[in-house]
């Protein structure tokens, strides 16, 4: 269920996250960052150019670890259709250079989680399946 935007103070300057929100809110972003949390089945969506997902996590005072695997974290474009799709993962790409044992079993297991119901916000699954098959997850 979406809701009103809620503002963030972390960072530069403030900017509005949505929480769940519609296609039709989101109508002017082209880009958006957004944070998937598994643990509530919540979407926090914000422009990507307004902050990064440290300043969400702070702004929201989220009490995640660096290494939790309640949360994905991505960026997703605008479609044509209107909706969106993960287009990237910093925060997941952040391990590639990295991939040890101890990296590659959080990434296995964040990834094989379900995260199917984030598609109903933005679609994730594609992207997901193939960064898992790219990497071996």
């Amino acid at each position: 269920m979406a809701s009103e935007p809620i503002l963030i103070s972390s960072g530069d300057k403030p900017f509005h996250v949505f929480t769940n929100p519609s296609f039709s809110k989101l109508s002017e972003i082209p880009l958006i960052r957004f944070t998937a949390d598994n643990r509530n089945k919540l979407v926090y969506v914000w422009n990507y150019y307004d902050g990064f997902h440290a300043h969400v996590s702070v702004g929201m005072k989220f009490s995640e670890n660096f290494d939790s695997l309640d949360f994905l974290k991505g960026h997703a474009e605008k479609k044509d259709n209107g909706t969106y799709e993960m287009v990237g993962s910093d925060f997941l790409n952040s391990f590639v250079g990295k991939m040890t044992g101890k990296e590659k079993v959080f990434l296995n297991n964040l990834l094989n989680q379900d995260w199917g119901w984030v598609d109903d916000y933005i679609e994730v699954t594609r992207w997901i399946d193939l960064f898992r098959n790219r990497y071996g997850l």
